[in-house]
């Protein structure tokens, strides 16, 4: 109980008195030589005195020889639930403790700190918060109560990448940028980004597909992904003439490219432009509008 004091029971005064006298004896108190715990400590008794009518008669002697244990008290002792962010340090875990004896404290009783179960992984947890090496000193038993400690998951801030393709293409890899805390190192992302379907030309939302890892909380910022009308389409038929009426002269089935300056240099040759290429597409010279409509054909 924190104390020295020690309980003294029985003892009587029928060894030494004469037949016919009257002696009481009162009982005194004991007390060890510390407080702590152990086992068949040594006792010392004192203030035992007599009484009754003939106690001048005699001269008492205190006991000698007493010994008694000092058992250890009982010490509950548990752990706060702790959390930390993956990633983080650990950080230090909190002792509940109850039970102290008189003048007796944590500070002045326990050694020692908790400890806990191996781990880093968001998806293994919550961890069991151990009494790792945490003792109490010989004057306490330890009850102890384990607690949870959990990882929660690192935030991330996922940005898709604006992509650009052009009609008919196959589509290039859906790239993005980590940002906020960023992954650790060593540390990746599985999965991919998707990208809502179609294939005409237009933009098309990128989403976060099957981008994850459990050790993050992803925040996915969506971009575009946009696929733009192919090269120009190169008109077949092209031909230039000579606006006196001179021989017609056929260029057509020319690279999407084309190169004027070989053309014929002959007095008189205007070139035929192309003004649209769609169904009402015509073509214009210098010194006319519309003269005709040419088919088209698509430059691969």
């Amino acid at each position: 109980d924190g104390t020295v004091a020690a309980t003294l029971s029985g003892g009587s005064v029928a060894a030494g008195v004469i037949v016919g006298d009257t002696v009481t004896l009162t009982t005194g108190t004991g007390s060890f030589a510390d407080k702590n715990a152990g086992t068949a400590k040594t006792v010392t008794a004192t203030g035992y005195a007599l009484g009754g009518a003939d106690n001048s008669n005699y001269v008492i002697a205190q006991p000698t020889g007493l010994t008694a244990n000092i058992t250890a008290a009982t010490l509950t002792v548990s752990a706060a639930a702790a959390t930390k962010v993956y990633g983080d340090a650990d950080p230090g875990f909190t002792v509940l403790s109850s039970g102290f004896q008189a003048g007796d404290s944590a500070g002045t009783v326990l050694t020692g700190e908790l400890s806990r179960v191996a781990g880093e992984e968001v998806s293994a947890g919550p961890y069991a918060i151990q009494q790792g090496s945490l003792r109490a000193d010989g004057n306490y038993t330890v009850t102890f109560t384990s607690a949870a400690f959990t990882i929660v998951p690192r935030q991330i801030i996922i940005v898709a990448d604006q992509i650009t393709r052009l009609f008919g293409l196959p589509d290039p890899a859906l790239t993005y940028q980590a940002s906020g805390p960023g992954l650790l190192q060593g540390d990746g992302l599985s999965g991919t980004l998707a990208r809502a379907p179609g294939e005409n030309p237009g933009a098309y939302a990128i989403g976060a597909g099957s981008l994850s890892n459990p050790n993050y909380r992803i925040t996915f910022i969506a971009s575009n992904f946009t696929i733009t009308p192919s090269a120009a389409i190169m008109p077949s038929g092209l031909i230039a003439s000579q606006a006196s009426g001179g021989a017609i002269i056929d260029i057509g089935k020319m690279p999407r490219e084309i190169a004027f300056d070989n053309l014929p240099t002959a007095s008189g040759l205007t070139i035929i432009e192309i003004a649209e290429f769609d169904d009402q597409a015509c073509t214009k010279t210098s010194s006319a509008a519309c003269s005709q409509k040419l088919p088209q054909t698509p430059a691969r």
